[in-house]
Formats: structure tokens, sequence, C-alpha cells
């Protein structure tokens, strides 16, 4: 058993009803048999889907009261509810301070997740996660990828 308080917290990828989620293959890079490098980023396949989508969004939002962001942008939703975002689609005008190093917290307009990074073991399913993430904006999420949690690592 891992004890929370060992875990850099560089390995945790989002924070879900005051739990965190950690990043998958966490539990190798606390073996030593990964370094954190290897589990921070992100698939081939992941950025090729962002950087078709991103552009097309854009382009389709061009000249509307629109910010589209990618590059895991981050959402506080609420205490203990810190998650991320392939890409998101906010409302400029919900946006007060945009040279901000905070994540914002208004949820967007669209979050588009791509892949899911996380160690699920805490759940029951895969669903479950994706769920319980829509249930904290009530905003459209739209997810695409596999659900094949890595629950071995």
């Amino acid at each position: 058993m891992i004890l929370t308080e060992t875990i850099p917290a560089s390995l945790i990828f989002e924070e879900l009803d005051g739990r965190p989620l950690y990043r998958k293959g966490y539990k190798k890079v606390l073996e030593n048999k990964l370094s954190p490098e290897e589990v921070m980023g992100c698939s081939f396949l992941q950025a090729l889907v962002v950087s078709i989508v991103f552009p097309y969004l854009k382009e389709m939002l061009k000249g509307k009261q629109y910010w589209v962001l990618c590059n895991e942008s981050g959402l506080h939703v609420s205490r203990g509810n810190n998650l991320t975002n392939d890409i998101a689609v906010f409302e400029k005008a919900t946006i007060k301070d945009v040279f901000s190093k905070k994540y914002p917290d208004v949820p967007p307009k669209i979050a588009i997740e791509v892949d899911v990074k996380i160690e699920a073991d805490q759940f029951p399913s895969p669903e479950e996660y994706i769920s319980r993430k829509k249930r904290k904006n009530d905003r459209i999420w739209y997810r695409t990828g596999d659900l094949d949690f890595d629950r071995k690592s």
C-alpha cells in the first residue's frame, strides 16, 4: 500500500471530490521503473487529435466571444475539485483576468477529453470516472479515446 503523503504532487493529475487522482503509471515511478517525465506527457495519438480539433474549433469560433484553450488547461470547479481539459471553450466575458496564473474558476462552455491519464483503481469502472467528472460541470463534455484504464500499473 502506498501512502499518499509519500507521493509527489507532480504525480497528481487532477483532484476530484477532494481526492487526488494520480497519473497513469505513477506506481512505476515510485518503484523507480519509470521517470516522472515518462508518465507526464501525452501519446502521439492524443497530441494528433488535439492538434486537429483545436484549430478547427478556433476557426469556427473566430470573431466570436470565445477563448479556445488546449494543453491540459486547468479548471477549479470548487474546493477539492481541480480538473483538466485537453481542449476547453470559455466565454471571453467570464474570464476576468486573462493574465492570471491560476486555474479558471468558471466552467467552459465545451470541454473535450481525448484520453484518460489517471490510475482509476478507485473507481468501479472507467465510465464512473467520466460520469463523476461530468457532474462537476453543467456544460457539455465530449470525450473520445480508450476507456480501458491501466489498473495494473
